[in-house]
Order: structure tokens, then sequence, then C-alpha cells
């Protein structure tokens, strides 16, 4: 026997409201005393049972705290102690694990309730075929301790992962499935649709009865219930998921895979984007293939060496999309999406930001950096100089982006915002030193500190250490010539050590050098990518955490081959560029992506 479940029970595993959408979790509906239903849909308990083959999965479905009947499946039959997995479902659909009663019946567990100590809503937004998907399956698989690493510390603050009941794990499987079909397959990923991610769509692949059931149940129980039953799980998308333990807490973190439509003009997405505002942490996904001023400066005559660029284009476009479209046209339309995207930002009371009264995390991953490495290759040095990092974008923008971020860290810690660690805290105690200090001496040092990381960080090998292999960096800072600049040395410790790092005591709160470095890198780049001016005011605004991600997913430059005839039928592979190259595995580590997981768990590692 499951036994009773009532509201005060999800209440205290989970808390009164979705942190999805706000519908009805643990809380009390108000019932209309007119008709005596319920004045909203309200939570609902789902139980599952074994499966039986074709006809799937034995369920149940009640109102929890209410007289009104369940429903149940009748092939196969429902046997209450049979029950598996047990689920909740907020008033609008979306999945949250309440126990697995099977785990407890054969004394795997003593306690089978899924309790949930802190939420961490995340979503990612970005321009159309940005690469979202992609980047957060990468993401999502990369390993969060370091295991090169024999000996490590064993202080009750590393993060390990739960394993996810089925439904939770469901969205995932199904974009985990499609990234594999690129892997084996180089088949590319089918673009995110809004329909897809719906809770409604994905509890009706597995049970489909069962939906019909809830709404069902709707049209009997709730005001309006024909209209609401018809709405029910069509609302806010089911989040990919990762639940974790530090310190013996808890934590959900639900990640918002939102697909590029959701972010034109449409008011009818209007109110899904302003509950982004509630969240806790935005990853703005930056595309530099739509960047065409500033990338094919500088990866035009690189990659058009080793293949045709426009094939390179078409694979990271969204392979097909400049056969039926105009190249230049759809890059201009996305990267005025992403220009749109930044305005919106920054704007006081915007669709996607609200003062939460404390820091915002704002995550901003320059995806698809393998282009931007096929620029930095010497021995493809073309006479369009494209080997520097400062080549991206009009003059001097890299430069400023550089320096605006090291300037806002620099400001933070002044001020007592930031803490840094023992490497972060040399570099700027270099930059600045006192409140004594003339301005003229941090103007030149900031300089200084720019010139010396752009000359490293343009040289291939240490770009890409710093994006993807993740290894151990020495960044040599040349003197600038009389006592006041001084020759640097800063030493970028490898993302194991960053790893380490990050189970340290208030290592959530603390500026680490590998993410420091990353960022003013990431900042330079970005802005070279002509989104400065966004860029800067959200550098100045104190309700924001802003840091910098380098990533790329693929690993690898792609191109876009066709296959079968033109027209309706054709399809497209997606291969790397490189024939000795392969597309990596999910869980294969890279660096920028693995310090974006453990950016995005911050709340998690908190202490």
């Amino acid at each position: 026997m499951t036994g009773p479940i009532d509201l005060s029970a999800i209440f205290d595993q989970f808390g009164g409201r979705c942190p999805v959408c706000a519908a009805a979790l643990g809380a009390q509906v108000p019932i209309d005393r007119q008709s005596g239903r319920f004045e909203s849909p309200p939570c609902l308990l789902l139980e599952i049972g074994p499966g039986d083959g074709a006809a799937g999965y034995a369920w149940r479905v009640s109102v929890v705290g209410a007289g009104f009947p369940p429903a149940r499946s009748t092939v196969p039959r429902f046997v209450e102690s049979e029950v598996e997995y047990i689920y909740v479902l907020c008033g609008d659909g979306h999945v949250f694990p309440y126990s697995a009663p099977a785990f407890h019946r054969f004394g795997h567990e003593r306690d089978a309730r899924r309790r949930v100590d802190r939420w961490n809503m995340i979503a990612a937004v970005g321009a159309l075929a940005s690469g979202k998907t992609y980047l957060l399956i990468r993401m999502l698989n990369q390993e969060l301790a370091n295991t090169q690493n024999n000996f490590p510390q064993h202080n009750g603050r590393r993060v390990e992962r739960h394993q996810l009941n089925p439904l939770e794990q469901f969205p995932l499987d199904l974009r985990s499935a499609e990234y594999n079909k690129t892997v084996s397959e180089l088949r590319p990923m089918q673009p995110t649709q809004a329909e897809e991610t719906r809770p409604a769509v994905l509890l009706k692949i597995q049970l489909p009865e069962a939906v019909e059931a809830i709404r069902e149940l709707i049209r009997k129980t709730v005001l309006d219930g024909e209209r609401r039953a018809d709405r029910w799980g069509h609302g806010f998308r089911q989040p990919l998921v990762i639940r974790t333990t530090s310190s013996n807490q808890i934590t959900w973190t639900g990640i918002a895979d939102l697909p590029g439509e959701l972010f034109s003009s449409d008011p009818g997405s209007a109110r899904e984007r302003a509950m982004l505002r509630a969240f806790d942490a935005l990853i703005w996904v930056i595309d530099p293939a739509v960047a065409a001023g500033a990338l094919d400066k500088m990866a035009r005559a690189p990659i058009s060496d080793e293949a045709d660029y426009a094939s390179v284009l078409d694979g990271s476009l969204r392979p097909g999309t400049t056969a039926v479209e105009d190249t230049r046209q759809v890059r201009a339309d996305r990267q005025q999406d992403q220009f749109e995207i930044g305005r919106r930002l920054t704007l006081k009371d915007s669709d996607y930001i609200a003062a939460h009264g404390r820091p915002l995390e704002m995550l901003i991953a320059v995806t698809k950096c393998d282009l931007i490495r096929a620029g930095l290759r010497k021995d493809r040095l073309s006479t369009e100089g494209g080997r520097r990092l400062d080549a991206l974008g009009r003059p001097g923008l890299v430069r400023r982006g550089i320096g605006a971020y090291l300037a806002s860290v620099t400001r933070r810690w002044r001020a007592g915002e930031i803490v840094p660690d023992e490497h972060s805290l040399r570099l700027l105690s270099y930059l600045y030193p006192s409140a004594a200090v003339q301005l003229d001496v941090v103007e030149r040092r900031v300089n200084q500190v720019i010139d010396g990381l752009l000359d490293h960080y343009s040289q291939e090998e240490a770009f890409w250490g710093l994006v993807h292999e993740g290894q151990r960096d020495i960044v040599e800072i040349p003197g600038g010539g009389d006592m006041a600049l001084p020759a640097q040395r800063i030493e970028v410790l490898s993302i194991g050590e960053h790893q380490d790092q990050s189970t340290e005591p208030g290592s959530s709160e603390r500026m680490l050098i590998r993410d420091l470095i990353m960022s003013a890198i990431g900042c330079g780049v970005a802005y070279g990518l002509g989104h400065d001016t966004a860029l800067f005011n959200l550098l100045q605004q104190e309700t924001q955490r802003v840091r910098f991600f380098l990533c790329s997913p693929l690993g690898t430059v792609p191109v876009s081959r066709a296959e079968g005839q033109p027209g309706y039928a054709q399809t497209y592979r997606l291969e790397p560029m490189n024939s000795d190259d392969t597309f990596p595995y999910m869980g294969d580590q890279s660096a920028a992506l693995t310090q974006l997981l453990l950016a995005s768990l911050r709340k998690a590692r908190a202490s």
C-alpha cells in the first residue's frame, strides 16, 4: 500500500507553488461556492506500476486531498501494492517525483520519498538555431568531480547527482537520443518545437490514456472545465532536470530549453517570457555564426583553405537552411534577434529581468567557438590577418570588452561584492592596489593586462585550452617599460583544479581564476560579435552577476552535406569539417561546459 498522501505532505516536500509556472503544487486551490468546483486545476497524484509490453504501464490518477474518485488503468490493471513510482503533477502538468516505492519495498532505501530542499530554475535563451540544445545536452552530461584527483577532499560539500525517476528523465532522454544520432549517424538535431516540450505532450507519449483521464477529471472538478481541460499541460514547457546533493541539501535544478521563436515579438509568448523574471539564472546563448561582419573577416579565409565556407555556415546555421533561404537574410534576421534579446535584458522591468533582492546569475555562453578557433590557426594565416582575437568585429571592440569585464570585477571587488581566490586576488590587487592609486596607473595596468591576454589567447593552442582541453596555463604579461608596470604572471588552473576548488567551503560565492580569465576573454569575444552596448549596460547593473563562457559543444567545425536529389525529400548530414575529427560523446569533458554547469549549480553548491 502506498498510504494516503495529502496536500500538507506535498507542501512539506515541495512547497505551495510550482517553480516552473507558479501553478498549484502543495497549495490549496480555492473552491467556487456556487458550483463546488476548483477555481483552477489542482495538483494531481500520478502513480505508476509495472509495464506490460504493448499494453503500456499501469497507472492511477487522483486529485490530492479531495474526495473525487480516482481514474485508473484497466489494461494493464492497476494494483496499488505494485506501484513503482509516484509523481506529483502541478496544476499545469509539470512532473515532480514524490517517491519510489519499488526501491523502498525491496529494501534499497529507508525512505522512498524524493524531498527537495532548494529549487533552482534556469532558462536558456537565444535566437533561433543558436545551438542551445546541443549546449545544454553536453553541459548536463559534464562530470562535476575531478576524476584525475585520486585523493579528493571528503568535506561533505561535493556535489553529487541523484538518479532521476523515469518521467523526470524522459525530456532529457529525448534530446539525448537526438544528440546521439549526430554522433553516430551524423544527423543534425531537430529544432526544439514549442509544442513537443509541453508536459501534456511528453506525458502522452508514455501514458496516453492517463492524459485523457486527467482531462476528464479536470472537466468534472474544475470551473470552466472544458476549456481548462483542453489547455491543461500546454502552458510552460517541462524543464530538463538535474537533482543534486551537497552539504546534506537536495537541490532540484530545472533548465528550460526555450525555442528561439519565444523571443520574437509574438504577444502570445509574453506570459511565458515574463515568467523568466522569477528564475534564478539565465543562460544567454550567443551564436557567432550569424555575426557576418565579425566572423567572416576573421574566419572566412582560414576555413576556406579546408572547406567550402557556405557549407560551413549552413552546418552552423542549421543544415538545409540556406537551401531555401538567402544566407545573408538568415544571418541578419537572427543577429537582429540576438540584439533584441540583449536589449531587453538591460531594460528595467523587462520581460526577462526583475529585481530579486539577490543577484541574478547571468551566464553568457558564446557557443560554436570552434569557428573562432578555426580563424586563429597559424598555418592558415591569410592576408586578412585573421589569427588574432581582436580581428573580430570593429577595431578595438575585443579590447574594450576585456577591459570592461576586468574593470567591472575590480570595482565589485573593491566594494566588497566579490571574494576572489588567491590567484584572482593577485591579479585584482595589481590592477587596483588601493584607493590611493592614481586612475591613470589603473588604466595603464588594465591595458597592459589586456595586451598580454590578447597576445596569449590569440594563439590557437592557448585559446582551445581555455575553451575545450582545460589544461593548466601560464599567461606571461610583459612589463610596460616603467616601474608602475612590472611584468606579471597569471596562473590559470586546469579544469580539474577548478573542479576541486568548486568543492571548497564558500566556493559558490568566490571568483575563481579560471572563471575570471574565461569571462574576461569571453566578454571581449562577445563585444567583438557586436553585443558591446548590451553587455556594457549589463556589467553596470548591481542586480546581476555576469559570467562568460566560450563553448564548443561539437568540439570541431561542422559542415552540412546534402543527400538525395534537390527538392522536398532532400536530407542533410552534419559532418566534421576535418575528416580526421569526430563529434564528442555527450559525456566527453569540455572545459567551458564544465565551468558553465558548475556556475549553473551555484545555488546547489551554496553552503
